[in-house]
């Protein structure tokens, strides 16, 4: 059973990816087949430069939805050294929180 206590807190609504994309977090679901593996649910609201068929719905692991990413190669930054690397603006947050909700591109000005 998941220990709720331990699971980060996650607020619906709108994430912008480190790479910029915009995302609509819909909330959190249980791996079916790994127990106490908590997802974040979530859907892409960019419609240029995804396949016009298939899926648009995805999900993360909750721990790498709230990772660290190094921008200069993409790679997940975890453990102490994350947090130094954090404050000193070497590694940025995987998804950052946009707000409750999207316009259209009106918005971009809001938020660079």
């Amino acid at each position: 059973m998941t220990d709720w206590q331990r699971v980060p807190v996650l607020q619906c609504g709108i994430y912008r990816h480190w790479k910029g994309h915009l995302y609509q977090v819909l909330g959190l679901a249980l791996d079916a087949h790994i127990e106490n593996r908590v997802l974040v649910v979530y859907v892409g609201l960019e419609l240029t430069g995804t396949p016009a068929l298939g899926p648009r719905m995805r999900v993360r692991p909750i721990d790498d939805f709230f990772a660290f990413v190094d921008p200069e190669t993409g790679e997940t930054v975890s453990g102490l050294g994350a947090a130094t690397k954090q404050m000193l603006g070497l590694v940025v947050p995987r998804f950052r929180w946009y707000g409750a909700g999207w316009h259209g591109p009106e918005d971009e000005e809001l938020d660079p």
